[in-house]
C-alpha cells in the first residue's frame, strides 16, 4: 500500500462567494499543484475547511479529486470527526474510491484521556481494515488533546496504524515520535516551519498548508536534501519560513484563497466565519507575496 512521503499539500477547498465548492478551481488547482511535482496529497483535512462542510460535500470533493487526478499522485483523505458515526460514514465511503490511505485527527472541543483517544483510533483501524492504513494526526493547538509518545507507541502495535502526522511546533517531540518508533512507522510532520529539520532527522514527509500556494519551494527543498544540497535547501527553508509568517501560520484561511490570486487563479473564498481578508491585509499580502516571487522563484 501506498504512504505519504515527501511534500504532501494539504488540499484547500475553493468556494464560490455565495458558499458552494467551486470545482473548477479545484480541478485547476489539482494540476498546478501535480505539476510542481508534488508527492501525493492529503485531503478534507484542517486546511480543507473540512469542519465546515457537511458530509455530502466531503464526498464531492473527494470524488472529484480522484477522479481528476486519475492516478497521478497518491490521494490521502482526512476522516476523523468528534461523531465516530460520521467517521465511519467517511471510511466506508473511502473504500469505495480510490483513496491511497486515510488520516484521523484525535478527538476535539471536549477534553479526553489518553485511553479515550487510543479507544478511537482502534475503532477506525478496525473500520478501516482490511483494505485502508490509518495515519494518527496530532494538532493539541487547535483540538486541545495531545496524544502522547507512550499512547502513539501502544497504537503502532495496530496493524494498518502506519504512522503519525505530528503538526506541533515542537522538535524535541517529534525526535522523541521519531527514535522510538520502528521503521515500519512513519513519522510525518505537519509544520512547514519545521520542515528542513524534520527531513534531516528522518520524517517520511512534510504535510503542508502553505504548499497550496507554493508548491515549487517546498519541493525544491526536499528535492535538494534528497541530493544532498544542504545549502538550496536551507535556503528553501528560510522561504518556507517566511510563506509561513506571510499566511499567517494557516491559522486565517482567507490568506491561502487571496494568495492564490496572486499566483493567477480566479477569486476564491472561505466559508463563514472565517470570511475574506480587509482591504488592508489584502494590500499588505500582495506586497509580501511579490516579495517572496522575487527572491525564491
Amino acid at each position: 500500500m501506498e504512504r505519504l512521503k515527501g511534500i504532501v499539500p494539504a488540499l484547500m477547498t475553493p468556494f464560490k462567494k455565495e458558499g458552494t465548492a467551486d470545482y473548477e478551481f479545484l480541478k485547476e488547482h489539482l494540476d498546478f499543484l501535480i505539476e510542481a511535482e508534488v508527492d501525493s496529497l492529503y485531503i478534507l483535512g484542517t486546511a480543507a475547511e473540512v469542519f465546515l462542510m457537511d458530509l455530502e460535500e466531503r464526498k464531492k470533493v473527494a470524488k472529484t479529486v480522484v477522479e481528476h487526478t486519475a492516478g497521478r499522485i497518491p490521494i490521502f483523505m482526512h476522516v476523523g470527526d468528534l461523531r465516530m458515526d460520521q467517521a465511519a460514514e467517511m471510511i466506508d465511503f473511502a473504500k469505495n474510491i480510490d483513496i491511497a490511505g486515510l488520516g484521523a485527527v484525535t478527538p476535539f472541543y471536549y477534553h479526553f484521556s489518553q485511553q479515550q483517544m487510543i479507544d478511537y483510533y482502534q475503532q477506525l483501524a478496525e473500520l478501516a481494515a482490511p483494505e485502508l492504513n490509518l495515519y494518527l494526526y496530532n494538532l493539541p493547538s487547535y483540538t486541545t488533546n495531545d496524544l502522547l509518545p507512550d499512547s502513539v507507541a501502544e497504537l503502532s502495535q495496530t496493524k494498518n496504524i502506519i504512522g503519525i502526522k505530528n503538526s506541533m511546533a515542537d522538535l524535541e517531540r517529534l525526535y522523541t515520535l521519531i527514535d522510538q518508533s520502528q521503521d515500519d512507522f512513519d513519522i510525518i510532520m505537519g509544520n512547514d516551519l519545521l520542515a528542513y529539520p524534520a527531513f534531516l532527522y528522518g520524517a517520511k514527509a512534510v504535510v503542508s498548508g502553505h504548499s497550496n500556494v507554493f508548491p515549487e519551494i517546498f519541493v525544491k527543498l526536499y528535492q535538494a536534501l534528497e541530493a544532498g544540497d544542504l545549502k538550496t535547501a536551507r535556503k528553501m527553508q528560510q522561504a518556507t519560513t517566511v510563506i509561513g509568517r506571510v499566511l499567517k501560520g494557516g491559522s486565517n484561511l482567507a490568506y491561502y484563497k487571496k494568495a492564490m490570486e496572486f499566483r493567477g487563479f480566479k477569486p476564491a473564498y472561505s466559508r463563514e466565519p472565517i470570511g475574506s481578508l480587509t482591504d488592508n491585509q489584502v494590500k499588505k499580502l500582495k506586497s509580501d507575496l511579490k516579495q517572496i516571487e522575487k527572491k525564491y522563484l
